[in-house]
């Protein structure tokens, strides 16, 4: 809510003997924040890529900003959706998926910023999304009660999960199982 972002290093044991030992303890705890403060809206959505080499953090502005982890640098900014809901790496490269209160899911290259595809089929604003573990395919989850399950090469939908029977309601968390990837959770 105060449109801000932070990298936090939680202390590793010798870091907290060093702490501990120190006389100025808060100096080594501001070594270990860094602020982010270039959203203008209040922040989201938060994620690492799978290597852990780049971060995004993801605003109701719709601007999504690409950071360094080691130099805590800002990358690169993306834009597009009305505002982000959610952010999710691909498992093994850095393709990042942002989905929106306006029903779409956005899909950049992190390392040129190029969007290189944007999924619409929602009713309603998209509350939870990722990719399966294998990296194959996109499920979504919206206000509108649905699930959706995508192919992200050409941007279709594959399958929906809604109506008589399904939810009723919005869908607010997603999973899908880490070796049986025809088995999702909703």
């Amino acid at each position: 809510g105060d449109d801000r972002a932070f990298f936090w290093e939680v202390p590793t044991p010798a870091t907290a003997a060093a702490v501990a030992s120190s006389s100025s303890s808060s100096s080594i705890l501001a070594s270990s924040v860094t602020e982010l403060r270039n959203h203008e809206e209040s922040v989201n959505a938060v994620s690492f890529s799978s290597d852990g080499a780049l971060a995004a953090t993801g605003a109701y502005s719709g601007k999504i900003f690409v950071w360094d982890t080691q130099t805590r640098a800002l990358l690169r900014t993306l834009e597009g959706p009305e505002d982000v809901e959610w952010l999710d790496w691909h498992p093994k490269g850095n393709l990042l998926l942002a989905g929106s209160k306006d029903g779409t899911i956005w899909m950049w290259l992190a390392a040129t910023g190029e969007c290189v595809r944007v999924f619409t089929g929602h009713e309603d604003g998209v509350t939870v999304g990722k990719w399966t573990d294998d990296g194959k395919l996109i499920v979504s989850g919206s206000v509108d009660g649905s699930v959706r399950l995508w192919g992200p090469k050409l941007g279709v939908c594959k399958h929906v999960f809604s109506g008589y029977g399904f939810h009723e309601g919005p869908i607010t968390a997603l999973a899908s199982h880490p070796t049986d990837v025809g088995l999702l959770l909703s």
